[in-house]
């Protein structure tokens, strides 16, 4: 090689981990270089393996020790083996150690006794790169040549092809996890300075086998703070990524393109990229592709079309470094949107009939990932229940996830709320509030059945902190407004079961009669405090019947209590004139039981209305 190169100032150095790599491609290429000139019979292995080390510092700037031993070959294929072959920079961005290096002479050129390398090979080499460190300063000729704007004199250096055979890289970086990738076996070719440079071949990334594909049109400009179309392509099992466009490293490192992705599954993907994910939900099928502007920490997504779970969405996303976590935020929209496949696997609340499950909660889902979305659907699915026009606002910070419902319609009906679950240590708090007006019950599942259907307005407020279910449920704290108009209640006929005969002695259980129940009003108001709900001013009217009911409902025992009073009409009664009603509702939660009351019952007055209500400050997102 020349290293009588004009030399200039060379510019603020604005490369990062794009500028160690390929300042390492070109360093192995020169040590195959520099071996291949001294490469003669009449050379010593000793005083060979000195001059190697000198021209190798001489061209790269890079530090060299040889270990092992150096040969000329002649057969199978003329060749230059070095063995065990280290070099790394002075600031440590990179350091490579290979078993044994291979320099391939061209076959033509050394017939007339002149050396050119056309090819090299690295055998289990371990490259390591900390894109943290300062950028390799252009020391030794091969430095020069990338900041020289002498065009002739970069134009004449030859490089060729690298061979990486059963490598393995490490890049790190602050704030991130390392990526590492095994079983590097790749080829990169890159004839001249200003020739196209071209990588294929595959590796591993936690296991999971990849192929890969890279074309650089212009890389020497790279290097000189300059910009290249390039096009990258990986496919694998796990994901396929296809992106072409331009690459520029001045001032800083920036990619201007179109890319496309899919993936089987997000979990699988995010596992081999090294990060935490949700334990529920399926997160199948996913599919994108977008323009894309990525400059240093951050990247724009734009005319953003995606697939995930079966839902379609369009608009733009906005990706941000942000520690250890990417930050996602942005807009999207869909015609239809259905949040059934999140919410897929998520555990029961309760091991057994008749107690709270005591296993400490697993928190790790409250740190998966740092979003801010605004995201709009013209039709909105929970299960069997279904709202248009919603306008839904997710953010979620490690230890932190916020569900917001800003506005949705259910027939001619409205709906809004939000869900806030926020973590400290062990302890998880929770807030729930909402409000919905002449909403469509029919399809709404409780229990695995859907107990009741008509038109319900409703106003909801808790608040509970724990580290597991029971101390959840036993710090349950809030208030309820309940009506429900024109329903129906399924599973027992309250009617036929008020008017089958049989002995009405106070305390005997009243046998429920299977069937539905029509009914035009059923409305309560419910108070919560220590995990005990107290059931205020409850009305039920239908068809032949009229009740008032109050009591309470012990959530922490699941047990509940409640009496009712009321009337019979003719039509319930062989009588001639309305009946008194006195019933008892008392028991389990899975088996409540119907028993006739005293004649004298009565309803507990309801206390006080107040407004003040526990609020735990750790729902706050702000």
């Amino acid at each position: 090689m020349n290293d009588s190169i004009s030399v200039m100032s060379p510019p603020a150095p604005p490369r990062k981990w794009l500028t160690h790599i390929a300042a390492a491609i070109i360093a192995l290429l020169a040590v195959g270089a520099a071996a291949s000139g001294l490469a003669h019979w009449f050379l010593s292995a000793d005083t060979l393996d000195k001059d190697v080390a000198a021209q190798i510092r001489g061209s790269t700037g890079f530090a060299t020790t040889i270990d092992g031993t150096t040969h000329f070959r002649l057969f199978p294929q003329p060749r230059i083996d070095i063995e065990n072959v280290a070099f790394s920079d002075s600031s440590g961005a990179v350091r490579i150690h290979t078993a044994v290096f291979s320099a391939y002479p061209r076959i033509l050129p050394l017939l007339v006794g002149r050396v050119e390398v056309g090819r090299v090979a690295l055998y289990r080499p371990d490259m390591r790169i900390v894109v943290d460190r300062k950028p390799i300063e252009p020391k030794g000729a091969i430095g020069r040549f990338a900041h020289s704007p002498t065009s002739q004199a970069t134009n004449a250096l030859l490089l060729g092809r690298i061979d990486i055979v059963d490598g393995h890289v490490r890049i790190e970086a602050q704030d991130m996890p390392a990526i590492e990738f095994d079983a590097v076996n790749v080829s990169i070719d890159w004839p001249s300075a200003y020739a196209s440079a071209a990588l294929n071949g595959e590796f591993a990334v936690h296991g999971a086998p990849m192929g890969v594909q890279a074309w650089l049109a212009q890389p020497m400009e790279l290097l000189r703070g300059g910009q290249s179309a390039t096009t990258l392509r990986l496919q694998s099992d796990v994901v396929a990524l296809s992106t072409s466009g331009r690459i520029s490293t001045g001032p800083a490192i920036q990619y201007i393109g179109q890319a496309s992705a899919s993936a089987a599954s997000l979990r699988k993907l995010a596992e081999i990229a090294g990060y935490s994910f949700p334990r529920h939900g399926t997160f199948a099928n996913f599919d994108a592709h977008s323009d894309v502007d990525w400059e240093g920490d951050s990247a724009a997504l734009t005319n953003l079309h995606m697939s995930l779970d079966g839902n379609d969405y369009e608009g733009s996303l906005a990706v941000e470094k942000n520690g250890g976590l990417p930050r996602f935020s942005g807009t999207l929209a869909s015609d239809f949107l259905d949040l059934t496949p999140f919410l897929a696997g998520l555990p029961e609340p309760r091991s057994t009939a008749a107690l709270w499950n005591h296993q400490a909660l697993d928190l790790s889902d409250l740190r998966f990932a740092d979003l801010d979305l605004r995201v709009s659907a013209s039709r909105l699915r929970l299960y069997d229940m279904e709202v248009g026009d919603a306008a839904l606002s997710l953010m979620t910070k490690p230890g932190l996830i916020d569900l917001a419902l800003a506005g949705a319609t259910s027939d001619h009906g409205t709906l809004e709320g939000r869900v806030s679950l926020a973590a400290k240590g062990r302890t998880l708090a929770f807030h729930v509030n909402g409000t919905g007006k002449n909403i469509d019950i029919s399809r709404a599942v409780i229990g695995g059945r859907r107990p009741l259907s008509g038109a319900l307005d409703a106003s909801l407020l808790l608040d509970s902190t724990g580290a597991d279910l029971p101390r959840i449920v036993r710090g349950l704290a809030g208030r309820a407004e309940i009506s429900v108009a024109d329903g129906k209640m399924n599973g027992t006929d309250l009617v036929a079961t008020l008017q089958a005969p049989g002995s009405r002695i106070p305390g005997e259980p009243i046998a429920f009669v299977p069937g539905t129940t029509a009914f035009s009003n059923l409305s309560f108001g419910l108070q919560l405090a220590n995990g005990l709900a107290e059931i205020q001013q409850g009305k039920f009217a239908a068809s032949g019947v009229a009740l008032a009911f109050a009591g309470n409902i012990d959530f922490v025992h699941r047990k509940l209590d409640l009496a009712a009073i009321g009337t019979a009409t003719p039509s319930l009664s062989r009588q001639t004139q309305s009946q008194p009603l006195s019933l008892r509702l008392e028991g389990s939660f899975e088996a409540p039981q119907l028993v006739k009351g005293e004649p004298d019952l009565r309803l507990p007055a309801p206390p006080p209305h107040s407004d003040d209500l526990p609020v735990n400050p750790m729902t706050d997102p702000e």
